[in-house]
């Protein structure tokens, strides 16, 4: 078969930063390196409008002479000059770790030295500010793009493939992709953007890590792969699948297919093991053996579901949330009149006809009767200010019964977040099991014909029931129960528990990515559904432990004689991950330690360099950041955060130990370049 590609564009430099740069440019007197008083104003006002700005920020200066004196002198004008207008920004509250200075003296004109205009024009300092978007920890690294896309374009009307710049391939079958309108000169023009990813380093740059449900993998490669049409995101049709292909030299047992969790908030990729197996596979032409299984014993195969009695007997209820007590309502106290007040003075033309005796005698009149109102309310006033403060011991007990019943409530919310994930599960637990048959004879139809290779049926299995149940599978009389039930109870928590563990996001039925009917995540109970059969787990094993002999014997994955890599078939796009879990044994393992540090964000992560491998390490009860890593192993620990003014932390620390470690990591402020070479100097 010969493969054919046209490859447009394939990005082979990195691309540093998406920034904005905001410029000025000031300029010096004849042989001067102060700036005078009006040039000076304007330096004043770039800078207010520098620190005024909320985005990270670098300041970039430069200083410029004429062409007047010899050559060395005008360098050194030229840094004076620079150094003038970066102890101004010092000065004016920007770090100065954060400025890069420069002098060039009189190189790069940007006029001809033979004027006293045209000099003037050169004796100057550019500033460039440059702003970048970054909210988070991960953001910082997102600017860096270390690890840029790669773009192609696929001519899709044929198989063809093609190959990133680290060995990755993929092989495309003719017109798989999904297209509206179906024209071949669309597939012609099919966009394809990749990034790979096969050392930690790399990792770094594109946020994934190596590690699911907090535990450490061994990476065989990593990549992220899209397609496009017109800018138009593309996905496989239907039953199609394109296969990739993994280089590497140290090939293992047990790799899977992970698929990213995408419960995420810190910005970062972690894995969910999808069951599905990379094989390995080498360029061996000659007679393959294949996995011989028992016609009958698979015939006779049958899972039994556990989880029939969940959708059958679930409660549709959720809690009622407690009602909150309104605190009583504090009386206000009468006011009480003052005979000096200015109400009690009588007017002029009053006064003009009474006596001094008569107008202190109808001034006391008014008082009075202000008095005599004001007891009668103050009694009242009494009253209530006692019935206030019964109602307030009364608040108190109705409130430590709410704050019990609130907590109750929550709790009852999360035992629902429970078991809404486990009836979804029974949902697709009985999709899953019509497609289970159909798969059971996609493996005797290979037996049949000889093209069973597989180390992993299990996995197959589960791939086929992915690709062959979908959304229409489903029980639409529990689907629609569970669809109207899940929407309010996500509603409710995503009040109750906002950015929390127990924030609960229900896709409904849809995995927004593809119309499969199950998350990944839930592969592993199926898997544990069909090794159930222990006749046929035995089985199983027996034969694939055969088959891995008859390969070794032939020479099929030895690196020296063939070409070997990881391969596996796909239909969807995205991340994908080829690993496998990191088992240590209790007594290869120490706990590393590091403190929570006050900053607005941080990230901290583990590389675990012989086993290809970085993890994330996360806060524990003790508001302390604890990981179990393996003993013995260089692992180098960086560390990523933005303080209050968002601007970049960096720490890292490399460690070898066989004993538990309380590690207090120290960290400044860095510019993104700075940043970018310590994570290639890991």
């Amino acid at each position: 078969m010969k493969y054919l590609i046209s490859i447009v564009l394939l990005l082979t430099h990195w691309q540093l930063f998406a920034f904005k740069d905001e410029k000025s440019v000031f300029y010096f007197d004849s042989d001067i390196d102060t700036l005078n008083q009006q040039q000076y104003r304007e330096l004043v006002g770039f800078i207010g409008k520098t620190t005024a700005t909320k985005q990270y920020k670098e300041i970039y200066v430069v200083g410029f002479t004429d062409a007047d004196g010899s050559n060395q002198y005008n360098i050194d004008l030229s840094k004076r000059r620079a150094d003038f207008v970066s102890k101004q920004l010092v000065k004016n509250g920007l770090p100065e770790v954060l400025i890069d200075k420069n002098f060039k003296g009189e190189d790069n004109p940007i006029a001809k030295n033979n004027t006293e205009e045209n000099k003037s024009k050169n004796r100057r300092v550019e500033i460039t500010m440059r702003l970048f978007d970054i909210q988070n920890a991960a953001d910082v690294v997102k600017e860096i793009n270390g690890n840029p896309e790669q773009v192609f374009t696929l001519d899709n009307t044929q198989t063809n493939f093609i190959e990133g710049k680290n060995g990755i391939r993929f092989i495309f079958p003719p017109f798989c992709f999904n297209i509206k309108g179906n024209k071949k000169s669309d597939f012609q023009q099919i966009k394809i953007v990749l990034t790979e990813v096969m050392n930690p380093i790399q990792g770094f740059f594109s946020n994934v890590l190596a590690e699911s449900n907090n535990k450490l993998l061994q990476s065989g490669g990593m990549f992220k792969i899209t397609a496009y049409l017109n800018d138009v995101e593309l996905k496989m049709k239907s039953n199609m699948e394109y296969v990739v292909q993994i280089n590497n030299n140290n090939l293992q047992n047990d790799m899977t297919v992970f698929m990213p969790n995408t419960q995420q908030l810190d910005g970062l990729t972690r894995w969910e093991n999808s069951a599905v197996a990379f094989e390995k596979t080498s360029s061996f032409k000659g007679v393959r053996p294949t996995l011989e299984l028992d016609k009958d014993i698979i015939k006779n195969w049958h899972v039994q579901p556990k989880l029939d009695s969940v959708l059958k007997n679930f409660a549709f209820i959720l809690p009622n949330t407690p009602i909150k007590p309104a605190y009583p309502k504090k009386p206000f106290p009468p006011f009480e009149p003052k005979i000096t007040a200015y109400k009690y003075k009588l007017p002029w033309y009053k006064k003009a006809f009474m006596s001094k005796a008569k107008q202190k005698r109808v001034i006391q009149e008014n008082y009075n009767k202000d008095l005599e109102v004001y007891m009668q309310s103050r009694a009242v006033y009494e009253t209530k200010l006692k019935k206030f403060a019964e109602d307030t011991l009364i608040y108190k007990e109705k409130l430590a019964d709410y704050q019990f019943e609130y907590k109750v409530y929550k709790e009852e919310l999360k035992q629902k977040i429970k078991d809404a994930d486990l009836y979804r599960l029974a949902l697709y637990e009985n999709a899953f099991l019509k497609g289970f048959e159909y798969a059971k004879n996609a493996v005797l139809y290979r037996m049949q014909n000889n093209t069973l290779y597989s180390h992993n049926i299990y996995g197959d299995m589960l791939n086929q029931c992915n690709k062959l149940s979908r959304l229409k599978d489903v029980n639409p009389y529990y689907a629609d129960l569970f669809g109207t039930y899940a929407k309010s109870l996500k509603t409710i928590c995503e009040k109750e528990f906002p950015n929390s563990s127990y924030y609960f996001s229900f896709n409904v039925m849809v995995d927004e990515h593809s119309n499969k009917i199950y998350p990944y995540s839930y592969l592993t109970a199926f898997l544990d559904l069909m090794k159930e059969d222990k006749t046929v787990l035995k089985h199983i094993e027996t034969a694939q432990t055969t088959l891995q002999e008859a390969e070794i014997k032939l020479g099929l994955f030895n690196p020296a004689n063939f070409r070997t890599y990881y391969q596996a078939s796909l239909a969807n796009f995205g991340w994908i991950n080829c690993d496998r879990f990191a088992n240590y044994k209790q007594d290869e393992i120490f706990t590393l330690q590091i403190p929570n540090y006050k900053l607005k964000d941080q990230n901290m992560f583990a590389i675990v360099k012989d086993i290809n491998s970085q993890i994330s390490i996360p806060l524990s009860s003790n508001n302390m950041r604890s990981i179990d890593l393996p003993k013995n192993k260089e692992i180098v620990v960086v560390a990523i955060g933005l303080d209050d003014q968002l601007n970049p932390q960096i720490a890292k620390y490399t460690l070898n130990s066989d004993k538990n470690v309380y590690l207090n990591l120290q960290f400044k402020t860095a510019k993104l370049s700075e940043i970018k070479e310590m994570i290639q100097s890991i």
